[in-house]
């Protein structure tokens, strides 16, 4: 069921509507002149930020993070939350499919005497800085499973599916980074000496650290993915070293047990016999020699 809440504001008022039905979004289109393209933008689940300013209204599309979304969800529609925002000369209204708390607990500190005193822009305002601090929930659980996939790697803990993992996180990250990105240019720059503007500073500040934040995880993601590599390939590396040192053992054996297999009826050592012991200990010797050469120059390892 739709949920409607009405809180007078400092020369109009603030509708926020949740779950809004086809109806109801009618009766907003014709009770307040809500452009065409507002409600079609506002239908469209994958709709990007934006901000379409118009004679005497402005609408914008801007898109928070769900707290509720999955762990394994990796596109905009999973991670994110639309909010729709049309501002007129008395009126703010917001629709949004589902609640949302940090809009909850914007109408708390809106419902009040306070409230009442505070402008259009200052509510437009403290709307996106509730809209880019949510992403501050996925900085913190995006972190909280690189740094368990960092330590994996350094106790070289096997996980086939680990390299997906990072994949998966520098992917969300990196969505995330760019809607915030896209989020920053649709928010108006303070002119002049404005009641506001400290307030936009702020939130222009808020903005840089959550960004700060995303190109961090972006760079540990693909350190991350690279030393994962590396180790790999070092694995393989030490698996070729063991084989080849297999094969220097036992090549010159080979190559000796290949001659006396021939079985030629003139070979003087066949009827030698000492021969066979002989023959024995030139292996034992070759061996031995190898081993004090690879030894020598360091191939053995520690």
């Amino acid at each position: 069921m739709p949920n409607v809440v009405t809180i007078p504001i400092a020369k109009g008022t603030w509708i926020d509507v949740a779950d809004p039905t086809s109806e109801m979004l009618e009766e907003l289109t014709q009770k307040y002149g809500l452009h065409p393209l507002f409600v079609k933008n506002w239908q469209d689940p994958t709709h990007l930020p934006k901000i379409e300013e118009l004679e005497d209204s402005t609408f914008i599309i801007a898109r928070a993070f769900d707290e509720k979304s999955d762990y394994t969800a990796t596109t905009v529609q999973e991670l994110t939350r639309k909010v729709a925002i049309y501002i007129s000369p008395t009126t703010i209204l917001t629709l949004h499919r589902v609640e949302m708390p940090f809009i909850q607990t914007l109408r708390l500190q809106w419902d009040s005497a306070l409230g009442k005193k505070r402008t259009h822009a200052h509510l437009v305002n403290s709307l996106f800085t509730k809209i880019i601090a949510s992403y501050n929930v996925l900085i913190q659980r995006t972190n909280d499973q690189l740094e368990i996939l960092e330590e994996a790697v350094f106790r070289k803990k096997r996980d086939v599916n680990r390299l997906e993992k990072v994949y998966e996180l520098k992917r969300v990250s990196s969505i995330a980074e760019r809607v915030v990105r896209i989020t920053e240019e649709i928010i108006p720059s303070p002119a002049g000496k404005d009641v506001d503007a400290p307030y936009v500073r702020d939130l222009q500040d808020q903005i840089r650290r959550v960004l700060f934040s995303f190109d961090d995880l972006d760079i540990r993601t693909d350190h991350l993915l690279q030393l994962d590599l590396a180790i790999q390939s070092q694995k393989s590396n030490e698996t070729m070293r063991v084989l080849t040192l297999f094969s220097a053992f036992f090549l010159p054996l080979t190559f000796i047990v290949g001659i006396y297999g021939m079985n030629f009826n003139h070979m003087p050592e066949l009827s030698w016999k000492w021969g066979y012991p002989a023959t024995l200990l030139i292996m034992v010797g070759i061996s031995l020699g190898i081993w004090l050469w690879f030894r020598k120059k360091g191939w053995l390892g520690d």
